[in-house]
């Protein structure tokens, strides 16, 4: 390969490494080579939780209180919150401003307190970061009964007051228990998604479990107009309102405008089934004009979707979306090339271990493995190649869903174990739970995937109900990889709905980079194992509004970040 001109803007190379003459002509792509290695352990047995010895002294006591809404446990997110590039961690706390713990920049963690309440007084059902005054500096929102609001990040870990983005003062309210982002008008900024869930509808009011009783409220969309946030319109054109605990902006067909992805849960008792809004572009007053087509592409499945994360699974350049579900298996919608998907999550080996758990309940036999499994519940999915070898892997959580809104007043024994699944070239996913030890049955909730320590190899943590979080640590690995970060216009400077593309030896490989979804948001990048190659033959980001850039014969085990073209 004959050398190419790459130009670093005042570049850090990773701890322990020597600087590396690489330059490049392209100034919208930036380079840092990282710290890996080249005798790593393979093979999942290496993960090792180790959340305590890195400094998380956060330990959770739930309370027994019924909630008039769905209370999902567990939210963490993983952002870099003082631009000093590594990975900070928020975790939930329901009266406020979330716990905040501020990475070392070696994968170790110092807590920061931060004292804001939530502005209404409520339960904070979520949370979530995003830059959306184009500073660099990721506000943090939290949403909660009949509410959303941000505190903007004013530097040095500093934040002001929270501000209401959006309030119901009287009842019925809207329990709103996660949000999205995403450019939904194409106007170069990041707007704001209120997924609606149940009905609050009086003080005192607490969650019925009767099926019969449930009450969906609608989902909101606020346009983002230079920085502040308009009020709240309804985008789905027709329709009774579902029970949405998740939001996604996703462009699925690749063609320039976000999609809206609104996953309803308990959709079997007279709720719709899910549902995946077609964005048509600016309609009246510039305001995104959205076509509900989900029947007509597949995605009208009755699946109490909480989790999800987007790859390209079947090798055909199309997004694929995985989802968690309440049931056996998790549901892999894949493209069909035509324009449609079709669920493939058994035939894909995304099935419950439950039968093969090596620590199953005292006296348990087939029969009562067999019932857990059906009742199996799982809530946050991550695509990640853990191990590099450049085929994704699967990790998800599962527990309990919330009885009258809190997850502690659930029925017990419970038998709800994470899941970790192994990718390979044939496509199929092997369930690889025990060998790492990830397969605990107490019931976790959150979960985001994040290189914690700039090594090339990502962590996962997990956000739990009760207890201390976990962080599993995942040493640097033998093979090659690329971490590819956005630096995106003023409005969207994470790049959120991007969609990134690697090639490599002729073969395509797919991310978009997602916001929040639902109780878990992972940093703002795109992470590609490679195996053994060296190099990325091309690496193309296709921006929301358009935009494409393009980078060719990228060296491997770096981080990569990505410029918008500014004019």
């Amino acid at each position: 390969m004959s050398p190419k001109m790459y130009q670093l803007f005042g570049l850090v190379l990773a701890v322990g490494c020597a600087p590396a003459p690489v330059v490049w002509t392209d100034p919208n792509f930036q380079l840092q080579l990282l710290d890996t290695c080249s005798a790593a352990d393979a093979g999942f047995e290496r993960l090792d939780e180790q959340a305590e010895a890195r400094g998380i002294d956060l330990i959770y006591q739930p309370t027994d209180e019924p909630r008039p809404c769905p209370s999902i446990p567990g939210g963490v997110v993983a952002q870099d919150l003082d631009d000093d590039g590594d990975i900070d961690l928020l975790f939930h706390r329901p009266e406020g401003f979330p716990y905040l713990y501020v990475n070392d920049g070696a994968g170790s963690f110092t807590p920061h307190d931060v004292p804001l309440s939530s502005p209404t007084g409520r339960r904070v059902e979520a949370q979530a970061a995003a830059d959306v005054d184009g500073d660099g500096l990721p506000e943090v929102f939290i949403v909660g009964e009949g509410f959303a609001a941000v505190s903007r990040n004013r530097g040095g870990l500093a934040f002001d007051d929270f501000e209401v983005l959006f309030e119901q003062p009287e009842y019925p309210r809207t329990c709103i228990v996660s949000l999205g982002f995403g450019d939904a008008d194409g106007d170069g900024d990041l707007d704001l998604v209120l997924p609606g869930a149940d009905t609050s509808p009086y003080e005192g009011a607490v969650l019925s479990d009767d099926p019969w009783t449930l009450s969906g409220e609608p989902d909101r969309l606020l346009l983002n107009e230079g920085g502040r946030f308009g009020a709240p319109t309804v985008p789905a054109p027709v329709g009774d309102p579902g029970i949405s605990l998740l939001a996604v902006l996703s462009d699925r067909d690749m063609d320039g405008d976000a999609d809206l992805l609104l996953g309803t849960d308990r959709p079997r008792f007279g709720m719709p089934p899910m549902r995946f809004l077609r964005n048509d572009g600016p309609g009246v007053g510039g305001a995104p004009s959205f076509e509900d087509d989900t029947s007509a592409v597949g995605f009208a499945l009755r699946t109490s979707a909480m989790g999800l994360d987007v790859a390209d699974l079947n090798g055909d350049a199309w997004p694929d979306y995985t989802l968690s579900d309440e049931g056996g298996d998790l549901v892999a919608l894949l493209s069909d090339g035509f324009g449609g998907w079709y669920d493939a999550g058994a035939a894909l080996g995304l099935v419950g271990g439950h039968h093969s758990h090596p620590s199953p309940p005292e006296g348990w036999g087939w029969s009562e493995l067999e019932s857990a499994l059906r009742r199996w519940t799982t809530w946050s999915v991550e695509l990640v190649d853990l191990d590099n070898d450049g085929w994704d892997d699967l990790a998800v959580t599962a527990g309990e869903p919330p009885f009258q809104g809190n997850v502690a007043l659930a029925a017990r024994p419970s038998f709800q174990p994470d899941g970790l699944y192994r990718g390979g070239a044939d496509g199929v996913f092997e369930d690889h739970s025990h060998v790492a030890g990830f397969n605990a049955p107490e019931g976790h909730y959150g979960l985001v995937s994040a290189d914690l320590e700039g090594d090339g190899a990502r962590e996962l943590v997990v956000g739990v109900w009760e207890g201390r979080p976990q962080i599993w640590h995942n040493p640097c690995t033998r093979a090659s990889m690329l971490e590819v970060d956005l630096v995106g216009p003023p409005g969207n400077r994470e790049g959120f709905g991007a969609q990134v593309v690697v090639e490599v030896d002729g073969r395509l490989r797919h991310r978009e980079v997602l916001g929040l979804r639902t109780v878990g948001q992972s940093p703002s990048s795109a992470h590609f194992g490679l195996g053994d190659a060296e190099q990325v033959d091309r690496l193309t980001i296709y921006w929301p509004d358009g935009t494409v850039t393009e980078a060719e014969d990228v060296p491997a085990r770096r981080k990569v970040t990505a410029f918008y073209p500014m004019e």
